[in-house]
């Protein structure tokens, strides 16, 4: 019997096209989901290695140095309300800290209250900076707030001075930003001082305080996010710095200093508006307690200089200061640069002598 010939429509070619199509979107589907899977299980799998192996732990306070665990948990800070911090010292508390005892007035500062608004002859003088103004590791009385305030007290003895100490550990210009426009402005100071650390561009929270208090970006519960971060840090600090941290931070052209650079027109423009002058201070940073004579960063100091009289501050730069001084043991230790008392009294001496001479 003769098979009968198959007649194909129009619905039978529509049948096996759909059947075509729908072979190659499984395919599709297949080949999409190992484009997408892999690199997925590539990636959790290089975070469980990292874990496991080679944990990264980009601004983790928590870092197990022994300065991290001697240092900021003991100090006494809490989280901001104020606009542009993170944190804050907390008002009238005490505590210990590097074996030094360290109290906070009403106000939130490491000084003692501030003299008030009807005393005769007040002249308050804003002292604004990070750990260095703070005074890491000298006690209550040889900070460089209160020896300041006691050189000018017996310099003026007609004027009630009153230096107020704004310093607090971890600040950065951005922090010291902040600082200018919510604290200090409002107490109507007559002159503000601000005191430059080399580190003051790091705007990154690498250090313990900072760390804490500041909310974590989405890839900082990952170590691989860790890793990434880290190595694109190294990467700018071998571009902008030639692998020297602190060039990197004031390289003109770099990812640090320009943020430095608005804050600064920032500050200059709030005290202008104010009627308030500036002295910018530049404050050496020696690790290791190297000479001073060959300090490796005068021409830092140089370029800091530079810009903060183009913005129209005073300027008066420590370096040759500590290099006529001659004395490397002016700072806590070898490897800390914050400054012991005496080399806390050879900036005071340096401010005062400089305030006297133009603000008599």
């Amino acid at each position: 019997m003769r098979t009968p010939k198959r007649v194909w429509t129009i619905d039978h070619l529509a049948d096996l096209a759909a059947l075509g199509s729908a072979g190659r979107m499984v395919r599709v589907r297949r080949l999409l989901g190992i484009a997408v899977g892999a690199p997925i299980l590539a990636v959790l799998a290089a975070e469980l290695t990292l874990r496991v192996a080679a944990p990264t732990r980009f601004g983790d306070p928590d870092d197990g140095t022994v300065r991290a665990a001697a240092s900021w948990k003991q100090l006494l800070h809490r989280a901001s309300e104020r606009p542009g911090l993170h944190y804050e010292l907390q008002p009238n508390a005490t505590g210990q800290s590097r074996g030094v005892t360290i109290t906070t007035n009403s106000l939130g500062m490491r000084d003692d209250e501030l003299k008030p608004e009807d005393t005769p002859g007040l002249m308050r003088i804003a002292l604004i900076g990070d750990s260095m103004v703070f005074g890491v590791g000298v006690e209550h009385g040889d900070t460089l707030p209160a020896q300041l305030e006691r050189r000018l007290s017996s310099a003026w003895p007609e004027r009630a001075v009153d230096v107020l100490n704004f310093g607090v550990s971890g600040y950065s210009t951005l922090d010291e930003l902040a600082v200018l426009r919510e604290r200090a402005l409002p107490l109507a100071p007559r002159c503000v001082v601000l005191a430059y650390c080399l580190n003051d561009p790091e705007v990154e929270p690498l250090q313990p305080l900072p760390a804490h208090f500041t909310p974590k970006p989405w890839w900082n519960s990952w170590h691989l996010g860790h890793l990434v971060k880290t190595k694109l840090r190294g990467r700018a600090v071998a571009r902008y710095g030639g692998g020297d941290y602190w060039r990197a931070l004031h390289a003109a052209d770099g990812p640090y200093w320009p943020i430095v650079a608005r804050a600064l027109d920032a500050f200059r423009d709030e005290c202008a508006s104010n009627h308030v002058p500036v002295l910018f201070v530049i404050q050496p940073m020696n690790l290791g307690r190297d000479p001073w004579s060959s300090y490796r960063y005068r021409d830092t100091h140089a370029f800091l200089a530079e810009q903060a009289r183009a913005r129209g501050f005073e300027v008066l730069d420590l370096l040759d200061t500590f290099v006529a001084h001659g004395d490397e043991t002016l700072t806590i230790a070898g490897d800390d640069p914050h400054y012991n008392a005496r080399g806390e009294s050879l900036v005071a001496r340096a401010v005062a002598d400089w305030l006297v001479a133009r603000r008599s």
